[in-house]
């Protein structure tokens, strides 16, 4: 049985944050450019769709394993 709410990983998520352009200072907080900021422990705590809509992207597709699918 899959998790619909949690389908992307702490690591998954950290790679997802440094793409749109956060950096992780010294007390693990993830911050960008434009003033947002969020602690990893909230990053991991988010459901995946508040995750994505804090980034302001869309979800990546997942295939069949759950994987993302860069080709979708």
């Amino acid at each position: 049985m899959t998790n619909e709410f949690y389908q992307f990983g702490l690591s998954e998520r950290r790679r997802l944050l440094a793409d749109v352009g956060f950096v992780r200072n010294a007390l693990r907080i993830w911050v960008h450019p434009d003033g947002r900021s969020i602690g990893e422990g909230v990053a991991a705590a988010l459901t995946d769709d508040a995750f994505f809509r804090f980034l302001q992207i869309e979800p990546p597709e997942l295939d069949s394993d759950g994987q993302t699918n860069p080709g979708a």
